[in-house]
């Protein structure tokens, strides 16, 4: 049986490719008999899923993703459509680490704590600036981004951060994600921020599920402090002052 997988499927798999390169040395997928097809990552704290027009109507497996689309790129380096054919596929579905129903209810059962619109503007911030983790913020009835290391404790302002309010907010709550875990297709999203520290970047039948590093919720939400409210000698004060560290 053929099928064949367009540009816009074939762009989705590029995209597969450049969010979990980072966290897989061998970007595996498989595409399953219907509409919904879904990719995790091995750490299973990423989690992809999107639609096709038509059905496909066999399983075809694919180990070595980056190779695969290699076949469909043409002599100008561009995308084009590619036909599969399960009669000639190599591949062996069950040498690959499948996603099961269980890690897709994982992500998708969560309920829903804030939705908020998360721009290509918004987007495009995340490789600008170069610091380690975005916490994603609801915090004094604003929605906000904010940037920073974090080398010592994940309350404290290392005053080497940058701070961005892209919404309003309802909740008080704080994600946070490390910095080149988050690779999107570039575009806007619909940010759903869940329990159990999942967020849910979506654009239309195509779902990015990030599970944070750390989260917290309600009141678990600390206050933010500065470097010198964890020094309380007032002699270590003056000596921390007088090297430039507060």
């Amino acid at each position: 049986m053929k099928y064949t997988l367009d540009i816009e499927i074939l762009t989705i798999l590029e995209h597969i490719l450049y969010v979990a390169e980072k966290t897989a040395k061998t970007v595996q997928f498989c595409f399953i008999k219907g509409k919904k097809q879904s990719y995790i990552n091995p750490q299973k704290d990423i989690l992809v899923t999107f639609e096709l027009e038509d059905a496909i109507k066999f399983d075809y497996p694919i180990n070595n993703l980056r190779t695969f689309l290699a076949r469909a790129v043409d002599d100008k380096n561009n995308l084009t459509s590619i036909v599969i054919d399960s009669d000639k596929n190599k591949s062996n579905k069950e040498d690959l680490e499948l996603v099961t129903k269980e890690n897709i209810r994982y992500f998708e059962s969560k309920s829903v704590v804030q939705t908020v619109d998360f721009k290509h503007s918004d987007l495009s911030k995340v490789s600008k600036f170069k610091h380690t983790y975005i916490n994603f913020l609801g915090e004094d009835k604003e929605f906000k981004l904010k940037y920073q290391n974090h080398v010592n404790n994940w309350w404290v302002n290392d005053l080497n951060y940058k701070e961005f309010t892209i919404d309003k907010s309802t909740r008080k709550f704080r994600y946070v994600l490390e910095r080149v875990r988050l690779r999107l297709y570039p575009t806007d999203y619909k940010l759903i921020c869940k329990r159990d520290g999942v967020l849910r970047f979506q654009f239309k039948h195509l779902n990015y599920y990030f599970k944070s590093k750390r989260s917290w919720e309600g009141v678990q939400v600390k206050s933010w402090v500065k470097n010198n409210n964890k020094v309380e000698d007032e002699h270590l004060n003056e000596l921390y002052k007088s090297k430039g560290y507060l």
